[in-house]
């Protein structure tokens, strides 16, 4: 039970962040990437952000194509946000890619601190090593 409710904050420290990064770039999400984020939704994203197998099965399935050429098409997006994002900000990806675990490690040490544990104790608990 406490493992869910630590996902659960995670996850949200996830969607924090992708909000934080639409407001560093100092622009409203558009109705697209709003509709494109609860189609990603509904089709089965679950804690720390990764879609199961099946879930991705299901998604390539409905637009004709591999997992295998879903998941270059997710990773492709993703990249192309991150250099949208960066753009915006005069700064390179990387840069952003720095912004962003920097955030991901300061809600970390906040919930590590909250839990009376070390930050590396919280990430042994987490999925992928509590890594973006």
């Amino acid at each position: 039970m406490m493992k869910k409710k630590l996902y659960a904050t995670l996850l949200g420290t996830g969607v924090a962040l992708a909000t934080m990064s639409s407001v560093f770039a100092a622009e409203p999400s558009t109705e697209q990437q709003v509709n494109e984020s609860a189609t990603v939704q509904a089709h089965g994203w679950h804690k720390g952000g990764k879609m199961t197998e099946s879930k991705l099965e299901e998604l390539a399935k409905e637009k004709g194509i591999t997992v295998n050429e879903l998941k270059q098409q997710m990773k492709q997006k993703k990249e192309a946000k991150l250099e949208q994002m960066a753009k915006k900000k005069g700064i390179t990806v990387e840069e952003l890619k720095q912004q962003l675990q920097k955030k991901h490690e300061e809600k970390l040490e906040e919930i590590a601190k909250q839990k009376g544990i070390s930050v590396d104790e919280l990430k042994k608990q987490l999925p992928n090593g509590g890594q973006l």
